[in-house]
This record gives structure tokens, sequence and C-alpha cells, in this order.
């Protein structure tokens, strides 16, 4: 079996087709017998704005909070991540007490992802804070992790006040899950402080290695963290690279409106042949990426047929080039 602790596989809770619960527990039980180390999902309580979505003719929206549960049931040793919830919508007791249920019934498999948000619509539908996300979210993060390690918390903040609360059960992993903390640049000395990763979108390898290698290995020597880089990155094998223009870009082209423009789709993606794409991972590697969050099917507009057949071709003939 090819090693793939280093590669996660993004799902999605919407899509021109709905998901059904039954979909994803099929193709999450393939990721575990396969070994890849963890699935993600997104964290959204309304469809972002993008003709992407537009064209799936339905707001259909899965809450992975919910959906999990039901994963941990059928696999065994897959991690179960969410990247990244949107710590403002709720408070954070209730994170800290969901989040710990949810690591202690899968058996310590939680990955926690966590982010500031920056969809509005996300805000509000659940009459939250958008102006002030930021400074909710430090708050956020210093009192869900003390709620898991500590026996009683005091806190007083300018948003959040805690008088000697208790928390149990706590997390099975210790000390806590290992956040992978969602965001750019700015976002890093947040990272570096309560983050096993940080999470940001797609990019260029070049663009890892010029903006975001020293300023993260500078934030981590100063605190004395080891927080690494992991990346989304958007897969396409195929057996001819001339399919890589014909097929493949117009979809990253539809996908990317979201995180990029300026920047060719094939410069941030993992796509082409099995010898391509591992060459595509050894320079992300190179460059300083630790760990791969990888979207076989287009942010959801892929059947799962075709997601099937692509994690198969990734473990069976890129992952043995590396």
């Amino acid at each position: 079996m090819a090693n793939l602790n280093q590669f996660s596989v993004y799902l999605y809770g919407w899509g021109k087709r709905p998901p059904t619960i039954k979909d994803l527990m099929g193709i999450t039980r393939r990721l575990d017998r396969l070994g890849y180390y963890s699935i993600g999902f997104p964290h959204h309580m309304a469809l972002p704005p993008a003709p992407l979505f537009d064209d799936f003719g339905n707001r259909y929206l899965l809450d992975p909070l919910p959906v999990l549960p039901a994963l941990a049931a059928v696999t065994r040793n897959i991690r179960l991540g969410i990247h990244s919830l949107i710590l403002p919508l709720y408070p954070p007791y209730h994170w800290a007490k969901t989040l710990a249920t949810l690591d202690v019934i899968s058996g310590g498999r939680l990955i926690p992802g966590m982010c500031m948000g920056w969809n509005e619509a996300d805000f509000r539908v659940m009459n939250a804070d958008h102006k002030h996300r930021a400074r909710i979210t430090d708050e956020q993060l210093e009192v869900i992790t003390r709620l898991w390690t500590e026996d009683e918390v005091t806190f007083k903040g300018r948003f959040y006040d805690l008088d000697k609360v208790t928390l149990e059960p706590k997390p099975v992993q210790k000390p806590y899950p290992p956040i992978w903390y969602g965001g750019g640049l700015p976002s890093i000395p947040r990272a570096v402080k309560y983050a096993k990763y940080i999470l940001p979108a797609p990019m260029p390898a070049q663009e890892i290695e010029k903006e975001w290698r020293d300023p993260l290995k500078k934030a981590n020597e100063e605190s004395g963290s080891s927080t690494g880089l992991s990346l989304l990155n958007f897969v396409a094998v195929v057996d001819d690279e001339s399919k890589v223009k014909t097929q493949v870009v117009p979809r990253l082209e539809k996908c990317m409106r979201l995180t990029a423009t300026g920047i060719r789709p094939e410069e941030m993606a993992i796509v082409g042949t099995p010898e391509t794409c591992a060459k595509r991972i050894r320079e992300f590697q190179e460059a300083g990426v630790s760990h791969f969050l990888l979207d076989f099917n287009f942010r959801g507009t892929a059947s799962f047929g075709y997601l099937r057949r692509q994690v198969d071709l990734f473990a069976e003939r890129v992952v043995p080039l590396i």
C-alpha cells in the first residue's frame, strides 16, 4: 500500500447533484481502506457567492458537524476534519463541547480546522458579528483550548465572559485535537500559537517559497513552535497531458474564481499524468508544504464515480513515484 500520510481529501456537502450520506460514507470508507490521512469538509451556513454555485440550481448544503459521527461509525483509521469551522458563529463553549464530543466518539480522530470566516452570508444568517471577527476569533481560540486543557476556566474578554467553567469530557487527543488554522499570511502568528498547520488557499509553489516559507519559519523560531504548512490543492490525474488544457483547465478556471486571479490554474494545481503530478508534488514539498489537502472533484462539481476513480489513481499511480 502506498504511503498516504501526507495526503488528505476534501469532500463537500453540496453539489449539482446533492450528495447523500450514503455517498459520503461510501467514499470515506474507500479513503480509509486506501490509507489516506484524513477527510476534510468545508463549513458554511450559506453557499458562498460564486457563479460555480449558481450553476447548481440548488442551495443544498449539509452541515459537517452532524455528518462526521456517521463517517466515524463506518471507518477505523482515517481522521475526520472540518476546514474550517467559522468560530465567530457560535460561542466558544459550544465549540469546545461539540468538538470534544466528536473527538471522544471518533476515538481521537478529529481534526478541528478553524478560521475567522469571510463569507458575509454565513454571518448574516447566524446574526453574528462580521466586523470584529478577528478579535472574536482570538478570544475563541484561547477559551476553547483552555476548556480542553484546564479543570476550571475563568476568562473575561471583550466578547466572552466565563466564571469557573468546567468542561467534561475532555478530548481524547492531548493536549487537544490538532487545530489546522485556515488563513492567509496575517494569520501566521495566530496559527503558530495554537495550530499544527496553517492552511491557506491554493497558490503556486513559487509564491509559497517567496512569501510564506521565511515568515512561517521565523514565527516558529520566535515562538518555539513547529507549525507546518498544509495546502489545499486541486488534483486531476489524466492519462494524456493534452487533456489538461482541453478538459481540466476549463474546470479549474471556474473553481478558482473564489481563490485567485491573474495566475494560470495549472500553476496552482496538481494536474497531469502520474509523472507530472508526482513532479508537482515534489515542487510544493521543496517550497515548504508539509501536508496536502486534495480536491479531486472540482469544488463538488464532479460525480462520486469520478472522485472514486481519481483517489484510486492517485494512490496507485502517483504516490509511488514521489
